[in-house]
């Protein structure tokens, strides 16, 4: 078995964490940024190998294709086929075929530990330039660096929070640079060989986060750090995932009987470092989910949305998704998280490391399903989320494939005993 990470998704990180959009290559009004032009290419290859039969298709697989191709349907049919291709084929490359990508290619656990190792090494740039952006600069410096050599300008917003410039570093948004760090921070600390590794992996991590100022990415963090301590408080206890499980969805049940936003409305605009950014989020969610419900098939075009003029954007990434493609787009998604969720649940650690990477992708699982409540995942993050999706689900396959030749070898055993016994 190849224990090595495969170039193509050593090229991917390279380019969705080091490259500023600045640079992405340009064929008269399409812009295609490096880390879709990698997904592009790969989509031949992928598609391949896929119908070769490289790997046994579970459910969440399905489920996954059929979120992108009926996001993709949903355009073409509200846009028409000249204007509706361009968006449902860069959806279906930057999602399905991340997800693929990383479920073709990761197949060990030696790999997911390269993985991180990589992400965590490249990262280092980012962040570092991210830190002096915020303390030192007070300016998107990368961003100008980059606009004078290529000469493409992207406006990126420049904000304060607590007196301290938010860093965007190489990324088009605070956001999206907060987001980078925090959502892998527990399997990169996890996937470390040592404690040294494991607190200065995080550190660097938190530091980067921190320096975005991001509500979304700060709630990440929480959510993770919760569930990871709740996990080792709460050793012993039976069936305790069911439990936890069962308190949300009681949550969710009051909530909703008590609260006339809901429990998503509630995190999108309960959870915010900028008041502000709490009150626009609760009119995003309240001027929005009466559009999905009257068009819940195939969602409705950005202009066809009902609301005040003073509100321009949307920050919640299950809205936008049920703009675009209804709620099979969305329900799909969720879905697709829930089963891979449970595929992951269902592994059995055979030591204490696997099992903290067990953990850590369910917390990861978890908080992007929370996190969504409050941002939009667009840019960079995108990709970059449907491939730790994808690599949640190999998990599930490899660790199967690992054990079979060990019942293979305990069948040989057991009839080896039988000749034995009968002469």
């Amino acid at each position: 078995m190849n224990q090595n990470l495969n170039p193509v998704l050593i090229v991917f990180l390279i380019v969705v964490t080091l490259v500023p959009v600045e640079f992405s290559l340009r064929a008269g009004d399409i812009i295609l940024p490096w880390y879709r032009s990698v997904l592009l290419i790969s989509a031949f290859p992928i598609g391949f190998l896929l119908l070769s039969g490289r790997i046994t298709f579970r459910a969440f697989d399905y489920v996954i294709i059929f979120h992108g191709l009926w996001h993709g349907l949903s355009q073409i049919i509200k846009r028409g086929v000249a204007e509706g291709v361009e968006p449902a084929g860069s959806y279906f490359i930057e999602t399905t075929i991340a997800y693929f990508l990383a479920r073709l290619f990761i197949t060990n656990m030696a790999q997911i530990r390269q993985f991180f190792a990589l992400f965590i090494a490249l990262m280092i740039i980012p962040i570092a330039l991210g830190v002096v952006e915020a303390l030192v600069i007070h300016s998107h410096y990368v961003h100008s660096w980059a606009q004078t050599i290529t000469g493409m300008q992207y406006n990126v917003q420049n904000d304060t929070r607590f007196g301290v410039f938010r860093a965007a570093s190489v990324f088009q948004h605070p956001i999206l640079f907060g987001l980078m760090c925090a959502v892998p921070i527990g399997l990169c600390y996890f996937t470390a060989s040592n404690f040294f590794l494991k607190a200065l992996r995080a550190g660097v991590l938190a530091l980067g986060t921190a320096s975005s100022i991001s509500t979304a990415a700060l709630l990440t963090v929480m959510i993770q750090f919760t569930i990871v301590a709740g996990e080792r408080v709460t050793t012993g206890i039976k069936n305790r995932l069911q439990k936890v499980l069962w308190s949300i969805a009681g949550l969710y049940v009051f909530l909703a009987v008590a609260s006339d936003r809901g429990m998503i409305g509630m995190i999108a605009g309960g959870v915010a470092l900028n008041p502000a950014s709490g009150y626009w989020r609760i009119h995003q969610w309240n001027y929005s989910i009466d559009d999905i419900l009257r068009n819940p098939l195939i969602g409705i075009l950005n202009r066809e949305w009902t609301r005040p003029y003073w509100l321009k954007s949307l920050d919640n990434h299950w809205l936008v998704l049920g703009f675009r493609g209804g709620l099979p787009t969305v329900l799909s998604l969720l879905l697709a998280m829930i089963l891979i969720f449970r595929a992951v649940h269902a592994l059995e650690a055979r030591n204490e490391q696997e099992k903290g990477i067990y953990l850590s992708w369910l917390a990861t699982i978890f908080s992007m399903f929370l996190t969504g409540a409050t941002v939009n995942y667009f840019g960079k993050l995108q990709p970059m989320m449907f491939l730790y999706l994808g690599m949640a689900a190999s998990m599930s396959q490899f660790q199967a494939s690992a054990a079979r030749p060990a019942v293979k070898l305990d069948e040989e055993k057991d009839d080896k005993k039988i000749k034995s016994v009968l002469g």
